[in-house]
């Protein structure tokens, strides 16, 4: 029961994801950046690989590392970006989001993938 619940979640967030990419795709964005590197953020680098959108960056409160041979930057240089910023993880989500608005980031630019 716990894996058949775990795999019908995971899909329900991967279509949700990819819903998210061909909405943003639409809106005629090139790109976006994932605040976060938990299993959301790992299903959205691989969709972006198949679509028209590219990741730009990606951003945690732990800066360093690597994600997909991309860095992970600190939260910091999200002023820097004026892109859509999107979850990677479900985790702590009321606490990310003031975060971003902390740094400047609309609400018009966070999307939550629930």
């Amino acid at each position: 029961r716990y894996i058949r619940n775990s795999i019908r979640s995971n899909s329900h967030l991967a279509i949700k994801c990819e819903k998210c990419l061909d909405d943003l795709i639409a809106m005629q964005e090139g790109d976006f950046s994932i605040f976060g590197v938990g299993d959301l953020a790992e299903t959205l680098y691989d969709l972006s690989a198949k679509k028209n959108i590219r990741v730009h960056a990606i951003y945690d409160t732990f800066a360093g590392g690597m994600f997909h041979g991309l860095d992970v930057l600190p939260l910091v240089d999200l002023k820097k970006y004026q892109g859509k910023v999107i979850l990677g993880t479900l985790d702590r989500l009321g606490e990310r989001v003031e975060k971003l608005k902390s740094l400047g980031v609309g609400l018009d630019r966070i999307i939550v993938l629930l």
